[in-house]
């Protein structure tokens, strides 16, 4: 038998966040030899166990007389995480605004789509359930825990079923899907197949609008949530809650309007107005007014703003401002001065609101005293009456305009370095606004960005188009 000291002079390295050791055995005195029960002993003086110790290796370096080379004797069980539950989902649930470029360069508005149509039956998502994890150990025995699986709790259903046995949804009826973190249900969409002209008269809906034709003029179209037009909008209106996409583009002598709770895509604006909370997109823009609280783009490779009044609050991209006959062209980013001063008003607002609060609460304290000591008047009763009304109304005022605050404050941080780029050419009388700082280009300018520098003050500097 070799003596203990001896043997405790083999190596025994660790390696890799204790998963590997790997064992080096020098040769034994001379007449020696050693035994499993040795090296057993050496491999637990460092703390591993029998349970990740090959112990066949072990045998063949001891027979084989395997001396001075370094041999993995021992490997840990990684853990295995747990696969949290997720939804498989049988309708677009974001989509590709990304539309297609024409071969003149520009842009197919009509190969976009805004929303997913389904109909009653179709199955819409299923739930695939959580897989749990196996624990693991490295090769001291150490017991590795995995990652828990976490399950995703099951949608509020409205116009949806399920079936708790296949976790399978389907709609009930026809619509388009609407999802969100808590709920997934079908919207009602109402949805005409022809050209639409006066005759129809207005129209109202409360959800989606699609029209796979013309809006001809003389139509108001009016939509809680999206509309899209497959054709033309022509001298008509459209009041939306959501988006508006005109696949065809819009034209009107100055009849034409499109006011939008989010983003506004048409293949081209002509004579039109539009205001839109989001982004404002097309080809060109020509002898209209957009008013946007996101971007304006004029797309594409031969995308153009041409006279009118373009503002985007956010900024604006364009590959031509005006054009060679000069007609005067505005275009504006960056936040307006009457914007600053409604926010300042609202927050004055808000602060007399809460002085009022205050007070209001002082003299209900003092009337529910009385009330309580039964000494207060019919009069006084009345008037605790009226504070409460009071106090609801003016909750509920405190809330809107708080909300508006912030709607103001994000809008203001967007805005907060805005730019114009025009990526091939500025013509002369094309006029530059950002904030209250105005520039008239009096000679053509090419690949050229406006933007606030250091001091925000209005520069101007050429840009980099990559072909």
């Amino acid at each position: 038998m070799i003596v203990r000291d001896f043997v405790l002079q083999n190596k025994v390295v660790i390696k890799n966040q204790d998963m590997e050791a790997w064992l080096t055995l020098f040769p034994p005195p001379e007449g020696e030899e050693y035994t499993y029960g040795d090296i057993e002993s050496l491999l637990k003086h460092y703390g591993l166990t029998g349970d990740g110790v090959n112990i066949s290796k072990v045998h063949a370096m001891i027979k084989k007389k395997i001396y001075n080379r370094s041999v993995l004797v021992a490997q840990g069980i990684p853990q295995v995480d747990g696969t949290d539950g997720c939804y498989e989902y049988s309708f677009e649930t974001e989509h590709s605004t990304k539309p297609k470029i024409r071969e003149d360069g520009s842009v197919d508005y009509s190969s976009v789509n805004m929303i997913s149509c389904v109909q009653a039956g179709d199955i819409i998502a299923v739930y695939h359930p959580a897989i749990p994890g196996k624990a693991g150990q490295n090769v001291k025995g150490k017991p590795l825990m995995p990652r828990p699986a976490r399950e995703l709790r099951p949608y509020n259903c409205m116009k949806v079923s399920y079936d708790e046995r296949t976790m399978t949804y389907r709609a009930l009826r026809e619509g388009r899907v609407e999802l969100s973190k808590a709920a997934i249900k079908i919207i009602e969409v109402h949805e005409l197949t022809k050209d639409i002209d006066n005759t129809f008269g207005d129209i109202t809906f409360n959800g989606d609008i699609i029209i796979h034709g013309d809006v001809k003029p003389g139509v108001t179209i009016t939509a809680t949530r999206t509309v899209t037009v497959d054709g033309v909008l022509e001298g008509s209106c459209v009041v939306a809650g959501s988006d508006v996409l005109i696949k065809g583009g819009v034209v009107g002598d100055d009849t034409s309007r499109i006011s939008a709770g989010g983003n506004v895509t048409a293949d081209y604006v002509q004579y039109s107005t539009i205001e839109a909370n989001g982004d404002v997109t097309a080809n060109t823009f020509m002898g209209s007014k957009i008013m946007a609280k996101g971007m304006i783009r004029a797309g594409g490779r031969i995308g153009a703003i041409i006279g009118g009044n373009a503002y985007g609050m956010c900024g604006i991209e364009t590959v031509f401002a005006g054009n060679d006959a000069n007609v005067r062209t505005v275009l504006r980013c960056g936040i307006k001065e009457n914007m600053v001063q409604e926010k300042l008003k609202l927050e004055r607002q808000l602060k007399e609101s809460e002085e009022r609060t205050r007070a209001r609460l002082d003299e209900e304290a003092e009337l529910d005293r009385r009330i309580r000591l039964g000494t207060a008047s019919d009069l006084e009763k009345k008037r605790k009456q009226e504070l409460t009304k009071e106090k609801i109304e003016n909750s509920t005022y405190v809330k809107e305009t708080e909300r508006k605050i912030r709607e103001l404050a994000d809008l203001f941080e967007r805005a907060a370095n805005p730019k114009i780029v025009a990526n091939d050419e500025v013509f002369e009388n094309t006029v530059i606004m950002i904030d209250e700082q105005q520039f008239v280009v009096d000679a053509p300018r090419r690949q050229v960005e406006f933007l606030k520098d250091d001091n925000g003050l209005l520069r101007s500097r050429r840009i980099v188009v990559w072909e």
